[in-house]
């Protein structure tokens, strides 16, 4: 009875959670919106240039952050896995329009050769490559090309279902 309390109040009080009785996860998916949706597109693509503009320090979800908000934990990975050259390259798996890039792109530019690639959904990467790609910011559709190309190490922040996806869609060999 409780947790049938909690449910509820989730659901209609807060408006949000997992709800519905499906056989698959793709009967589940084909019900929900995602991060594949154009509105969200349209509001992630929308902060980016808002980003590069100079009009924010960083986005996230499409939405704009002024003020430098760096992740110790991720610098301090990333400054252990540098080789002996200074080089860092970096598959950032799911990483939108390089968010996580442009949030700690003052600590990124200590490294003599850097590479930053996004793997992301193809809608992403097609206006990434367009509008965002420099010199160290690469995107690419799957983690092959990324791995071909860049030999990076990878980066995986909250993307499990993506893993899982791009496994059954064949876009991942290794």
């Amino acid at each position: 009875m409780y947790q049938y309390l909690v449910n509820l109040y989730y659901r209609y009080i807060k408006g949000w959670g997992f709800f519905g009785n499906y056989k698959t996860w793709q009967a589940a998916a084909a019900d929900c919106e995602g991060y594949d949706d154009a509105a969200i597109l349209d509001s992630v693509v929308a902060a980016a240039r808002a980003v590069k503009n100079g009009e924010a320090i960083y986005e996230r979800d499409g939405f704009l952050f002024h003020e430098k908000q760096e992740i110790e934990h991720l610098t301090f990975w990333l400054n252990r896995v540098v080789d002996a050259d200074e080089r860092l390259s970096v598959l950032d798996f799911g990483g939108s329009l390089a968010s996580l890039y442009h949030q700690h792109r003052n600590f990124l530019r200590q490294f003599f050769d850097m590479n930053w690639c996004v793997v992301e959904q193809p809608h992403f990467v097609g206006i990434g490559k367009k509008e965002f790609e420099s010199d160290t910011l690469k995107f690419e559709y799957t983690i092959t090309e990324a791995v071909e190309k860049y030999q990076p190490m990878s980066l995986l922040c909250q993307v499990f279902y993506n893993i899982w996806k791009n496994h059954t869609l064949g876009l991942m060999k290794q």
